[in-house]
């Protein structure tokens, strides 16, 4: 069995380039390479702010809120088998 445990810390883009598609490129970006190394699924945990962003793309609750250094953080999970590349 091989595991592949990929950490991406943050993905934050800069106020005066936000929502011109650069995260959705850079996530799209790392579930490809997941993808093509036999990843079956994504996980992350999402902060307040971004959390709507992750649910459009497809990822969903994978928990309950939890609260680190007085932020609110929501598990999420996303099937990349089932998913629309």
């Amino acid at each position: 069995i091989q595991v592949l445990v990929t950490v991406f810390t943050v993905n934050y883009v800069l106020p005066d380039v936000r929502f011109h598609g650069v995260s959705k490129a850079v996530l799209s970006t790392l579930e490809a390479y997941l993808r093509t190394e036999g990843c079956g699924c994504s996980s992350l945990t999402s902060t307040s702010t971004a959390h709507w962003f992750y649910l459009a793309a497809g990822y969903v609750d994978a928990g309950k809120p939890q609260s680190w250094h007085g932020l609110t953080e929501f598990p999420m999970v996303k099937d990349l088998q089932t998913a629309v590349a």
